[in-house]
């Protein structure tokens, strides 16, 4: 299937919609790290490139997010000179350097995604320690158990 800048093979963009339905349930629009755009991309990406060989690009993924009726919410950010951090807030003045946030006038681009299941997505993605508690490993197996059955469909 051709958006309108990638092109991602017929099967490919079907694994994606399909995986955005199934594991990235919409919420209510929120502000919070877990549904902030370069931290889902990054835990969406690496899943895809693990589990299926293929990967998307930032520009790709936010365009497939919104192809699958996800919105948007932008901040910009001001600077803690304290912890010298940029912080996300409505009358910020600063903008993120890279030209898709400029685009939309942003320091950071939220998604009306269920941070939660990002979180749980993001643990069975990355390594985990080896002193996790039971309840983590349970949950991370539950989630794995889910992802392979997707993956059995393709």
């Amino acid at each position: 299937m051709v958006t309108e800048q990638y092109t991602l093979s017929e099967n490919q963009f079907k694994i994606v919609t399909d995986f955005m339905q199934e594991f990235l349930p919409p919420c209510k629009p929120s502000c919070h790290l877990s549904n902030e755009l370069t931290y889902v991309h990054a835990v969406v990406s690496k899943m895809l490139k693990q589990r299926f060989r293929f990967s998307l690009d930032l520009e790709a993924f936010l365009e497939l997010c919104l192809l699958n009726s996800y919105e948007i919410s932008t901040r910009k950010a001001s600077f803690d000179y304290v912890r010298k951090e940029y912080k996300p807030d409505k009358e910020g003045t600063y903008l993120n350097s890279n030209p898709l946030y400029k685009k939309h006038n942003a320091a950071f681009i939220y998604l009306n995604i269920e941070g939660i299941e990002v979180h749980k997505l993001m643990k069975t993605v990355f390594a985990k320690p080896l002193y996790t508690v039971n309840v983590t490993v349970d949950a991370k197996r539950l989630m794995e158990d889910r992802l392979m059955k997707f993956r059995g469909g393709y």
